[in-house]
């Protein structure tokens, strides 16, 4: 389904389209565009498609969202490894912290609030020591750096 949704996006971009186009551009890419089907596989997931339900029932989409990035995992990892290191040293990485656009920020900080039951003082002054947040002009940092310090008397 993936493939089919930036297949549909780079077939449609900068257009208006119908529910009548969006299934056509869906038969279309699965008689066309799947290597290797026989007609009998085609013509199952065709048939498999409850296009009644996915356009006009509530719920969510038949695709499993996933929005993670090698980058987010990486953000992740870097917060849960300050967290392990519980403040006696920095990961070996944590330079890599400083090339984080915002967003990748916040994955790091959301990662260090959401385990704050394992965080203390010391890994909040290792991490400070290392990245600056306490001095960082990044709001969404300091959104969730200063309530994270103000609950653990940092």
């Amino acid at each position: 389904m993936k493939k089919f949704l930036n297949f549909y996006m780079a077939e449609h971009k900068l257009t208006s389209i119908t529910t009548i186009e969006l299934r056509q551009t869906w038969e279309f890419f699965v008689e066309n565009m799947i290597p290797d089907l026989t007609s009998k596989q085609v013509n199952d997931i065709l048939a498999a498609m409850d296009w009644s339900q996915w356009l006009y029932e509530t719920g969510l989409s038949p695709v499993p969202l996933d929005f993670s990035t090698p980058e987010s995992d990486q953000s992740t990892a870097l917060a849960l490894d300050y967290i392990a290191r519980n403040g006696t040293s920095s990961p070996d990485n944590f330079s890599a912290y400083f090339t984080y656009y915002s967003n990748l920020k916040v994955v790091f900080h959301d990662t260090i609030q959401n385990n704050k039951a394992k965080v203390n003082t010391a890994i909040l002054a290792r991490i400070d020591a290392d990245l600056n947040c306490t001095g960082d002009i990044d709001p969404e940092v300091k959104q969730r750096w200063y309530p994270t310090g103000l609950y653990l008397y940092y």
